[in-house]
């Protein structure tokens, strides 16, 4: 009987996902509508500039119920506006957990459930086991790469509509002016270690 089972390689020193079986990118005029500055936003895109936010890199190899996925996601630096670039934010469409790693940078991680969000700080070495029915979202707060791995069951799906449906992320990370530093408006002003 063969073990069938597959292999891929992560790179730890230039913190790359060797041979992933999917890479997806993700612009600003994709998720658009969740950005609090709209004015902006449509100056951007006259300009025909759409800047490519976030990268993600998934090992996939089957796609059975009860396989796993194991990916890394790459969030550019930057601002549209004074607000932080992120990730789109979704919450499964199924009843499952994920672990997100980061291994590089540091941002934000928000975390809601329906009117209640949460924020915690996410740095290299962080750990984070992310409970069912949590939408999720990272925000890069720093001038450089933002990178985390997730890993999660393959038929968890992904439900960004519900989150727009709430108002999406109440919570926006913003730049203070001229310094390296960030405030937080709306949503929850709070924010948290695991530890």
């Amino acid at each position: 009987m063969e073990l069938n089972n597959f292999f891929s390689f992560f790179d730890w020193k230039y913190l790359q996902l060797e041979a992933p079986t999917d890479i997806y990118i993700k612009k600003m005029s994709e998720i658009k509508e969740h950005f609090l500055d709209q004015k902006t936003v449509s100056f951007i895109l006259k300009q025909n500039k759409d800047p490519i936010l976030y990268k993600v890199e998934k090992f996939e190899p089957e796609k059975k119920p009860g396989d796993l996925v194991f990916s890394m996601t790459t969030i550019f630096p930057g601002t549209i506006g004074k607000e932080f670039y992120f990730t789109q934010g979704h919450y499964h469409q199924n009843n499952y957990a994920e672990y997100y790693i980061c291994i590089k940078g540091e941002g934000l991680l928000l975390l809601k459930d329906n009117e209640k969000e949460e924020i915690y700080n996410f740095y290299a070495g962080s750990i984070v086991h992310i409970k069912p029915n949590f939408a999720h979202r990272v925000v890069n707060i720093k001038n450089e790469t933002l990178k985390f791995l997730s890993v999660y069951p393959i038929d968890a799906g992904f439900n960004y509509q519900k989150v727009l449906q709430e108002g999406g992320f109440s919570t926006k990370v913003l730049k203070k002016d001229n310094s390296d530093k960030y405030e937080l408006i709306g949503g929850s002003i709070n924010v948290s270690n695991y530890l």
